[in-house]
């Protein structure tokens, strides 16, 4: 009989340290202007990434490592951040705008630059009363989480299996997590779901709020 294996599955940033890095560290200016280098470049090659934050940051399936020899995974603990959102405050639209339409009093726009400002104050109005609100692309990306993670573990969520899901209670990562579980429902409409957002609960999730 094989025995059971907890699986958690988390999200980690690693950051490296190189010779070059070191060599930077002590030349302010090489570091800047190398820096400009690349963001310029990758910039150029993504423009999208321009978007800082708000960038919506590409996934890549990578394969699972396998339990080892006679266990078997039994449990999932997934945590996940709210999907791609509309912007947060409306000052990231109206300081572009404002200080676009200061160059163009002073004669500085050229004709494509007048046809960003054009875009740039019609985004905002597009996007009035949506600040912060998770994106239609926000909730497709917790869809699709939620699918390949049934897809590779179909055993551990057979018949009327138990799924607990938590969320914040900014409205934002209530729809993520209506999203998530919704795509569950429809790969299995007998799954047992309980799903929960509560001041209660902000301790752990998200603490300093």
């Amino acid at each position: 009989m094989n025995k059971r294996f907890a699986l958690t599955m988390l999200a980690a940033m690693a950051l490296t340290a190189t010779g070059l890095a070191k060599t930077l560290k002590s030349d302010p200016a090489s570091r800047e202007m190398l820096n400009d280098r690349q963001i310029r470049a990758e910039f150029k090659t993504t423009p999208e990434k321009a978007g800082g934050i708000y960038y919506a940051y590409p996934y890549r399936t990578d394969s699972v490592a396998p339990a080892p020899a006679g266990f078997e995974p039994f449990y999932i603990s997934h945590y996940g951040r709210h999907g791609s959102r509309w912007v947060i405050n409306k000052k990231l639209h109206s300081s572009v705008g404002d200080a676009m339409r200061a160059q163009m009093s002073e004669g500085n726009l050229t004709d494509f630059g007048k046809e960003v400002l054009d875009k740039v104050d019609r985004l905002g109005k597009h996007t009035e009363g949506h600040w912060g609100e998770l994106s239609p692309l926000g909730g497709r990306q917790h869809n699709d989480i939620a699918v390949r993670m049934m897809m590779r573990y179909p055993y551990l969520f057979k018949g009327n299996a138990r799924v607990i899901a938590r969320s914040s209670n900014s409205p934002r990562c209530i729809i993520s997590m209506a999203a998530f579980t919704e795509a569950m429902i429809k790969l299995n409409r007998s799954l047992n779901i309980q799903r929960h957002s509560t001041p209660g609960d902000m301790e752990f999730i998200m603490k300093h709020s």
